[in-house]
């Protein structure tokens, strides 16, 4: 079967390189060139990665360091890549993971790259549905295509250019044409994401999670426009992260209406499904706690600062306004000193209220006492405070329930809904684990000045035993 007349005008530059595995440094790439619905030409080189390559890429791949040794860095080889592909369709299998590589390594070059790409598995997903398999070695055997030369740059190129071929041959219904007139979204897309799931996001405020074949949560994130945000994933190649779009099949999202929100569900996702790739946010870095020191008048003060080996610190912060927020709850639960504890910008408190050294109220000693035993304390926020929010939309409004210092979830209301202190939201409420860095947000926020969120205090519940005494992300 010839191929059709629309298909003859085009040109092709299939395309496949071989990478040092997780940092994805370039160690071969091939192009086989593809006019008329034959194979026209063919180039490829070894890249020296200027990095080591990990012994079980080399298992898989065979290039080896020495290979390597010898072989022209990127920047080399990058003007006769360039020629090999010029006023040609770029084409690979799973066409995002080598296009994003390849464009990431011309910029590192100062070579601005962008031009139309096909990808084979999207194609045969078209063309050939139904299909138990569409990894290249699968197709390729199920349809009688021999490789030689597996996991090669060139092996694969040729492999990939012969696919193409079958597939502008059976392609009756005009799916390549269609692929081509699309926006550009649809090629960045991962392989085996149904593009409906995609079109289908909303572009709210929210979280969205991406799932595999199995339904394992792989990535949640935050954003508030949801589908543009799941687009730049995909869109732009970020270094150790390429591997997430070839095993991404499915995307869940959570619409939130506000940011506080998103922020809180992401967290809480995060802690309780531990994706593989979020590991940045699965691990705290608690790098900051608070300082006692004495000043050259005696005086006991408490400052913020960031962990060392040789300093003595109480507590454990990710950041200065998690730090900022407890010592704000401290000096007002004990009275201490807003300016000796570093919250009031003066060096001496000029509120004739402060019961301390500064007013003339206490001794120094006596100061210094409560300074000391307010960081020795285990305290327990008591009292119920609802974080009143946007809703979903204009119909209505969300809230979150903080209760004893303790995170107990979230709802959404009607907006004709009023809060009070003696206001009822258990049956609205939507019950979330409680997790550290949860409380260290809502306590940012609840100290927090020039927020925009209104806080309410609901009426007093009874006293609970604490969850933990880490229930403000504390540790003492």
């Amino acid at each position: 079967m010839h191929v059709g007349l629309f298909v003859e005008r085009l040109k092709f530059a299939v395309v496949d390189i071989e990478t040092t595995g997780r940092s994805n440094k370039v160690t071969e790439v091939a192009v086989v060139t593809v006019d008329d619905g034959k194979i026209t030409g063919q180039w490829s080189t070894l890249v020296n990665p200027r990095e080591f390559i990990p012994r079980n890429i080399t298992l898989l791949t065979g290039i080896t360091q020495e290979m390597v040794a010898v072989a022209p860095v990127f920047g080399e080889i990058a003007s006769d890549f360039l020629d090999m592909i010029s006023d040609r369709i770029f084409v690979a299998h799973s066409v995002a993971f080598d296009y994003g590589i390849l464009k990431y390594q011309l910029a590192s070059e100062g070579i601005s790259f962008n031009t139309q790409r096909i990808c084979t598995v999207r194609l045969s997903r078209s063309i050939f549905p139904n299909l138990s398999s569409y990894s290249l070695s699968k197709i390729c055997q199920k349809l009688g295509i021999e490789i030689t030369g597996r996991h090669r740059a060139l092996g694969d190129a040729m492999a990939t250019a012969k696919l193409l071929i079958l597939l502008l041959q059976n392609d009756v219904n005009g799916h390549l044409e269609t692929a081509l007139n699309r926006q550009k979204r649809e090629s960045t897309l991962p392989p085996a994401l149904d593009k409906n799931h995609f079109l289908n996001l909303p572009t709210d405020t929210g979280v969205y999670r991406f799932l595999d074949s199995k339904g394992k949560v792989l990535y949640v994130g935050k954003a508030k426009n949801i589908r543009q945000r799941v687009e730049s994933h995909f869109r732009d190649y970020e270094p150790g992260k390429s591997a997430l779009k070839d095993v991404t099949t499915n995307i869940e999202y959570t619409r939130t209406g506000s940011e506080l929100l998103a922020f809180l569900v992401e967290a809480h996702d995060i802690k309780f499904f531990f994706p593989e790739y979020n590991k940045a946010a699965k691990f705290a870095s608690n790098a900051y706690g608070l300082l006692c020191y004495e000043d050259r008048n005696g005086l006991n003060r408490i400052g913020i600062a960031k962990k060392s080996g040789w300093l003595q610190l109480k507590g454990s912060f990710s950041n200065p306004l998690q730090a900022r927020a407890y010592l704000k709850y401290l000096t007002e639960q004990h009275d201490l000193c807003p300016a000796l504890c570093g919250l009031d910008s003066s060096s001496e408190c000029l509120s004739g209220n402060c019961k301390c050294v500064c007013s003339g109220n206490l001794e120094t000693e006596v100061y210094n006492k409560k300074v000391k035993s307010a960081l020795a304390a285990d305290w327990q926020l008591s009292g119920r405070f609802l974080f009143k929010l946007q809703g979903r939309n204009f119909k209505e409004q969300a809230f979150v329930l903080l209760e004893d210092g303790i995170y107990k979830g979230y709802g959404f209301v009607d907006k004709d809904f009023v809060f009070t202190k003696n206001s009822n939201v258990k049956p609205y409420l939507i019950p979330q684990r409680n997790y550290t860095e949860i409380c260290r947000i809502l306590i940012q926020h609840l100290y927090a000045e020039n927020t925009g969120i209104e806080v309410i205090e609901l009426k007093e519940c009874k006293k609970q035993k604490p969850e933990s005494l880490n229930a403000f992300g504390h540790s003492f």
